[in-house]
């Protein structure tokens, strides 16, 4: 699921997103890669794909991707970078303590359902 074009685009779309609605000027397209190959390489550590629903009808990792990417936003913006950056990304999953799926390793259950560390 996590390696194809379809979840590359969710991604995007998240991103995309995020910067609109922080006001940035865009993202470091090398994220895209970075988090696509974090969320193939740790899905194909741990399991298969987990296919559930989240509130508002989003799959949950469209869900995860987006509260990272808003997240890595407002790290941009307290930052003052125009563009989120592959180190905003990475404090943004730092900052969930490596709980959303499928971008950390291990699953566990938190309060909004993100199969976690």
């Amino acid at each position: 699921m996590f390696a194809t074009q379809e979840f590359r685009s969710m991604l995007q779309e998240k991103l995309t997103e995020a910067v609109s609605a922080h006001g940035l000027d865009g993202y470091k397209a090398e994220i895209v890669d970075e988090m696509q190959r974090i969320a193939v390489d740790v899905s194909s550590r741990i399991g298969p794909d987990i296919e559930a629903s989240a509130p508002g009808g989003q799959t949950q990792e469209e869900r995860n991707a987006e509260t990272i990417a808003e997240e890595a936003a407002s790290i941009a913006t307290h930052k003052q970078h125009n563009y989120i950056e592959m180190e905003d990304i990475r404090q943004a999953i730092t900052e969930y303590h490596c709980l959303v799926w499928p971008f950390c390793e291990e699953k566990r259950e938190s309060k909004l359902w993100i199969p976690t560390k």
